[in-house]
Order: structure tokens, then sequence, then C-alpha cells
């Protein structure tokens, strides 16, 4: 080492860390996309079972289902989060005497699209998709 000289990265150095950095960063980010909705996703599967479990409530006290997310509201039997939910919305399909189906549609995205249906015995099916991504509960 010449006098005077301090150890140091030189610029190439410097360039080629930034770069694995910035390519590591970019195999990351689909990921993290992908566990987002995942989150999404459940959340929106427990909501649905919770508007589930209020129908069930309704019935008890009113002695049939309603047709309408709003009167559980009403009635006290959801929160108001339910109705504000920025990723899903909520409506219930059908309301009859066999029970009620509830379907949870994704909203809010440009990316993401997709249903999940909760059936009259409380089975949840369907999926959230973006291209070749699929996202179940």
């Amino acid at each position: 080492m010449a006098p005077g000289r301090t150890r140091g990265f030189t610029l190439v150095e410097l360039t080629v860390a930034i770069v694995i950095m910035g390519v590591l960063t970019l195999a990351a980010v689909p990921n993290f996309d992908a566990a987002m909705e995942t989150a999404n996703v459940d959340r929106g599967a427990a909501t649905l079972h919770s508007v589930w479990l209020a129908e069930r409530m309704y019935r008890l006290e009113e002695g049939e289902f309603t047709s309408k997310v709003d009167e559980l509201y009403e009635k006290e039997l959801l929160r108001a989060s339910v109705l504000k939910d920025e990723d899903f919305g909520y409506r219930i399909l059908d309301a009859s005497d066999r029970g009620v189906t509830i379907r949870a549609s994704r909203k809010g995205s440009t990316k993401w699209h997709g249903s999940l249906d909760m059936s009259r015995e409380g089975v949840l099916s369907g999926s959230v998709r973006s291209g070749d991504r699929n996202v179940e509960p």
C-alpha cells in the first residue's frame, strides 16, 4: 500500500454490492405481494365466517335469515368495520328457510380478483387470483 492511502472499497466493489442487493430485492417483492394477499384472503374468510355466524344469530332472534348485511349491523350482530372493508365486499346471495349463502368479492385492487363463498353448511370455497398466482383461504 502506498504511503498516505487508507484502505477502503473501490467504486467497482460498491457498485457490485449495490447491484447484488437490487437483484435480491427484486426477487423478494413478488413473494411479499403474495404473502400480503394471503393475509388479506385469510382475513376476508374470517369475516365471511363472522357474517355467516351473525346470520345464525339473526335467525334465532327473528325466526328467518336476512338478505341484507346492513340488517346484521343494525341488530348489532356485526361491527361497522365489516361494512367498510377495503379489500372485500360482502353480500348475501341466498337467504331462505334452507339456510344462507354469502359471498365476499375482492375489491380495491387492480391486480387481484376473485371471490370467496360460504355455503349453507358453513363450507368455505373460492379463491383470489393474480395472473398465474392463486390464493385460497
